[in-house]
């Protein structure tokens, strides 16, 4: 239940992302959470700031705590995004 519904919030995210042409945030997602870059990484591989990887990473992780809270799970089933929800 739990990885359906990060799965479908990614999905959602990327989507609206791709329809906005929005191609170097999902290169930051893919950087940061596919291959696990530091942000100082992505941000010198991609030539941005390490502020705006961390703003991307944030407005994610936001964006994905707010679906699963809307699929009616409990925060608590992901601690990590209990930060982005506050």
């Amino acid at each position: 239940l739990e990885s359906d519904a990060i799965a479908r919030s990614l999905t959602m995210l990327l989507d609206q992302w791709r329809q906005q042409g929005e191609y170097v945030r999902i290169k930051v997602l893919e950087l940061l959470f596919v291959k696990g870059w530091q942000n100082r990484d992505a941000a010198a591989f991609l030539k941005i700031s390490e502020q705006q990887i961390a703003n991307i990473r944030f407005a994610a992780v936001k964006k994905i705590s707010e679906h699963v809270r809307d699929a009616g799970l409990p925060i608590d089933v992901f601690p990590e995004l209990k930060e982005a929800s506050a």
